[in-house]
């Protein structure tokens, strides 16, 4: 039995009730992110974008989070989890509700690429607080023998968002329209706010703020700097995936958009299923940063082969695709969990927003440069430089110790 900080008692398996509170809120945050750039086909039609206009406003999402993410992990760490998730969840709906209702093209009106940016950034920066506070809550209920299975499952909600977003995203802005796309993300964020309002306690702050008085801050910890730079350059194939693997397909391969969005979720929901294997692996071998760093290898080599075999046959080339985007996803709940193990379970909340923080940067820049290069080089070129700054990942990541510190 665990105690609350009012006292109440809460069943020791409760934890895993938070597990899927963190699961829910973080699928919900990756269905705009990673399920509206899914939409990119239709959404530079609808709205009259260039594929300059169009990086831009798929990267400001990403950059919303960038900017916010180490802001929210320390509200985090100083406030709680729960207070923090429930601003989130109801601030992101509310930026989403209003986009349905101003910002969708009709006979008489088009939104600009700059209104669209604008509210995208807003969205990131006010749901940027979602990845650290769940993330957080799930470090604060397990212990470390479990962190990795633990948060490897929560990772996962971010192609499940995803894969649900690839699905039902683009039907609803083809057979309908944005209102409806921008609607159901504000709907499903305020269906989240209900359950965690209800259902998300916290343990006891008055103990974990005495912790963290005698704990390092991660900004001062060499290691925890070493994992968040390695993160932004793995965090670049998926994102030019998830971006710009649509429009690679349907421009230059003349792939149809059914077969393209079977693709993409087949990416998400392969990503999904080896983001928790590599957690289970890794809690029973403590062979974190092993793992990261075969995962970095296998997926630039893979990237690089798109870019190399750009006009081989589709099969081959989505076979790579298909590669390079279940490695870029896979490791992730890997590499949150040992940012959060070294900087400290009562420290997660900065740790992870460090870690956020320098993926959606990644986020942000991959999809707004990547244009420059495809427009005036070659997709080839392009994939390579990509796979490319993904092996450059590899030294940056620390060298593997015997035994993870901090371990709980």
């Amino acid at each position: 039995m665990i105690t609350k900080s009012d006292g109440n008692i809460i069943n020791k398996n409760y934890r895993w009730f938070i597990l899927t509170i963190g699961v829910i809120a973080q699928a919900i945050f990756s269905l705009a992110y990673a399920g509206i750039p899914i939409t990119g086909i239709l959404m530079r039609g609808d709205y009259h974008l260039t594929i300059y206009h169009l990086g831009l406003v798929l990267g400001c999402m990403g950059l919303g989070v960038a900017i916010s993410e180490l802001i929210w992990g320390l509200l985090t760490d100083k406030y709680g989890d729960r207070k923090v998730l429930l601003f989130g969840l109801s601030s992101m709906g509310l930026v989403f509700a209003l986009m349905a209702i101003l910002l969708v093209p009709n006979e008489s009106y088009m939104p600009s690429y700059f209104q669209l940016g604008i509210a995208f950034t807003l969205a990131g920066a006010l749901g940027g607080s979602i990845n650290s506070s769940s993330g957080r809550a799930v470090m604060t209920w397990f212990s470390d023998n479990e962190r990795g299975f633990a948060m490897s499952i929560r990772q996962t909600a971010i192609p499940m968002g995803g894969a649900f977003g690839a699905v039902i995203l683009p039907w609803l802005a083809k057979n309908y329209n944005f209102s409806y796309v921008f609607g159901s993300v504000a709907l499903s964020c305020f269906l989240c706010v209900f359950i965690v309002w209800f259902w998300l306690y916290e343990k006891n702050n008055i103990v974990i703020n005495e912790i963290q008085k005698e704990t390092k801050s991660p900004l001062l910890v060499k290691d925890v700097w070493r994992i968040t730079f390695a993160s932004a350059l793995l965090a670049m194939p998926q994102m030019a995936i998830l971006t710009f693997a649509a429009i690679f397909l349907h421009d230059y391969k003349n792939l149809s958009l059914s077969t393209i969005s079977l693709i993409l979720l087949l990416i998400q929901i392969g990503g999904a299923i080896l983001r928790v294997c590599a957690g289970k692996y890794t809690d029973k071998f403590k062979n974190r940063r092993n793992v990261i760093k075969s995962i970095a290898l296998f997926s630039g080599v893979c990237t690089i082969a798109i870019g190399l075999l750009t006009d081989n046959y589709n099969i081959i080339i989505i076979i790579f695709i298909i590669a390079s985007g279940l490695l870029s996803n896979a490791w992730h709940g890997v590499a949150y969990t040992e940012i959060a193990v070294v900087a400290g379970s009562e420290r997660a909340g900065t740790a992870l927003g460090m870690i956020g923080t320098s993926v959606f940067i990644s986020g942000f820049i991959t999809p707004l440069v990547l244009p420059i290069f495809i427009t005036n080089y070659s997709w080839g070129i392009s994939w390579c430089i990509i796979g490319i700054a993904t092996l450059i990942s590899i030294p940056l990541i620390p060298a593997s110790i015997g035994k993870n510190p901090k371990q709980a």
